[in-house]
């Protein structure tokens, strides 16, 4: 009786079997095991690492050590810490080689470094000559973040950004690795917001200082550090102040379109567009007709929607989706919009969606004439109109129904 050498499956597809396909070892990317795999792979590193610390031998690094820090890992990265000396760095390495034998995780040489800091010259060669891995030096940039002898501390950019603008409460919420490692060697004994530690990196100094904001929007420290909650949202507010909203907020902030679309629709509600008329006032051209009707000057009044080529395509885009009325000046357009078109109604959301796309079309088709020489007839634009709004409406369950 000879052993099987050799697996093939097949799937059942309308009940009639496919082509055989070998079975292999390994997972593909993106596979959902790979995660608990992994996480027991690592889990198995950190039990030989907590070992570790428990013996005499070995020494944690200084700023380590209050922490009984080892390790930090980043996906398929490892950083590994110890005090520089040869019998810590041996036996960290045992750790590792074992660690390496039972799960077939090795370190890539090409990859691995060996950082040194405030270690002598003869015992960092004694360290490189054990360990075999190139010599790595200071300052160095791992995930974005400046490492050095001095200043060694993790903190993601937008982090540091969300801090920065709206001083948010991280360092009180003490189930984070690193706000737990500030706190043991920054804010002991001592209140580290009103006494910043001039020994710690910039960063921290940064985020120590900027409690500041709390008196500017009207907070107390205490007060916050006593939160079981922390809008920054309403911190944000706070510091902003109040200001009146504009009536057409709502053809912009809830509009389903393409984002172009509501951009252009935005500089057209706050009257910013480039039209011939301003371009006159400062200087840059002397041309004032509008390129579309090429009858009267272009201005953004007559753009949208007096001009007669823009006022065509306007209403026949009103009568596609059965609004039977005439084109308005572009400020009564924009107040039937407010009062007709605000809502949550899916007759409501395609008018939004179809201004938007109208304007930005017209703005392109002037645009397309002015500096390209090239022109689109209404018929042409209106179809182009009404695939982009059922695509765009395909895509939103909701619409779509």
């Amino acid at each position: 009786m000879g052993c099987v050498r050799t697996i093939s499956y097949s799937v059942l597809i309308n009940g009639k079997p496919t082509k055989p396909f070998e079975a292999r070892e390994g997972l593909r990317q993106g596979d959902i095991l790979f995660p608990f795999l992994f996480v027991m792979a690592m889990e198995y590193l950190s039990r030989l690492l907590k070992q570790l610390g428990k013996l005499s031998d070995f020494n944690f690094h200084p700023k380590c050590a209050k922490m009984n820090l080892i390790q930090l890992g980043f996906a398929d990265d490892l950083l590994l810490f110890c005090r520089g000396d040869v019998m810590s760095v041996h036996m960290l390495f045992d750790r590792f080689q074992s660690f390496a034998k039972a799960s077939v995780l090795v370190a890539n040489l090409s990859n691995t470094s060996v950082y040194c800091g405030g270690v002598i010259h003869e015992v960092q060669n004694e360290i490189h000559n054990l360990l075999g891995f190139s010599k790595g030096e200071l300052h160095i940039r791992y995930l974005g973040i400046l490492l050095s002898t001095k200043r060694i501390f993790i903190l993601t950019k937008k982090v540091v950004k969300v801090i920065e603008a709206t001083c948010r409460n991280f360092l009180w919420k003490k189930d984070k690795l690193w706000v737990k490692w500030i706190h043991c060697y920054y804010g002991r004994h001592k209140n580290m917001f009103e006494d910043v530690p001039k020994q710690a990196s910039w960063i921290v100094q940064k985020i120590l200082k900027a409690t500041k904001y709390f008196n500017e929007a009207g907070y107390i420290l205490n007060e916050v550090q006593s939160m079981e909650k922390f809008s920054t949202k309403q911190f944000y507010l706070k510091l902003r102040g109040t200001f009146q909203k504009v009536a057409w907020r709502k053809l912009v902030c809830n509009n389903q379109g393409l984002p172009k679309w509501i951009f252009i629709l935005r500089l057209a509600a706050l009257r910013r567009l480039y039209t011939r008329d301003r371009l006159f006032k400062w200087g840059v051209t002397q041309d004032q007709f509008c390129p579309l009707c090429e009858q009267d000057h272009e201005s953004f009044s007559h753009l949208f929607f007096t001009c007669e080529t823009t006022a065509q395509l306007w209403k026949k885009m009103l009568n596609w989706i059965g609004v039977t009325r005439n084109p308005m000046a572009w400020e009564d357009e924009l107040q039937w919009a407010i009062q007709d078109a605000s809502g949550s109604t899916p007759r409501a959301e395609v008018y939004r969606m179809l201004l938007a796309v109208v304007v930005y079309h017209v703005w392109m088709e002037r645009n397309y004439r002015v500096f390209q020489g090239k022109q689109q007839s209404i018929e042409v634009l209106a179809r182009l109109i009404v695939q982009e709004i059922h695509f765009r409406c395909s895509m939103k369950v909701k619409i779509a129904k």
